[in-house]
């Protein structure tokens, strides 16, 4: 198919003016072969299925759409600090989070200690062993 048929909107445009274009030249049903005439009612047919198939999707996909952001909403509305099972993990997170940083300083504090009382040390063994 050319890249202007790819869509329902267009191949209806293009079956339409194709009708309108037999219509102007006097072609009538009558003057067409069966072969060509049961085409154009299956073509007819498949232009309908298509357009009924669409709209039911098109339905289903907003109600997916609608039923999305209901859920988004009431997250948001439960994630506001209503909820006390919330609060209490909340709370604790929070307890966790502190008592992970205080953590980290204290390992910071005692690292600086073993790297200076190292660096003594490792002073005193080298000046002592040279001497």
């Amino acid at each position: 198919l050319e890249p202007s048929l790819t869509s329902l909107a267009s191949m209806q445009a293009f079956v339409r003016s194709q009708v309108e274009h037999a219509v102007r030249e006097g072609l009538q049903a009558s003057n067409m072969s069966e072969d060509v005439v049961r085409a154009l009612d299956v073509i007819k047919v498949q232009i309908k299925t298509l357009n009924a198939s669409i709209l039911v999707q098109h339905q289903e996909d907003q109600g997916e759409i609608a039923d999305s952001l209901t859920l988004i909403s009431e997250c948001a509305k439960e994630g506001g600090g209503s909820d006390p099972a919330m609060e209490n993990l909340r709370g604790a997170v929070e307890q966790r989070r502190s008592g992970h940083a205080t953590c980290r300083r204290e390992e910071g504090a005692k690292a600086l200690v073993k790297t200076s009382t190292c660096q003594t040390y490792d002073m005193g063994r080298l000046t002592n062993f040279s001497e």
